[in-house]
């Protein structure tokens, strides 16, 4: 975190409880392969769920992303965040 690398920290993020929770939800898993179709560096169900998030390089992909995952129906409620105190 502290050398800011995107990449290294999506290369190093896990769940555990995501081996026993997409069985039972798969739509936790498209969710998470259309993020990454669509630009996420990395993807994860959060906790137990039910919410998943992702992490973009750059709003413009963010965005993009939102307007793919929102059309494709898989999703009730979807939010675009920054990073609280991020000064990029």
């Amino acid at each position: 975190i502290k050398a800011q690398d995107l990449h290294s920290i999506c290369s190093h993020m896990g769940n555990v409880l995501e081996e026993v929770t997409i069985p039972m939800h798969p739509i936790i898993a498209d969710i998470k392969q259309n993020m990454m179709d669509n630009g996420a560096v990395g993807a994860m169900m959060s906790g137990s769920g039910p919410t998943v998030y992702g992490f973009f390089e750059d709003n413009k992909t963010a965005r993009a992303a939102k307007e793919a995952l929102t059309a494709s129906k898989m999703v009730k409620q979807l939010y675009l965040t920054t990073l609280y105190n991020n000064k990029h």
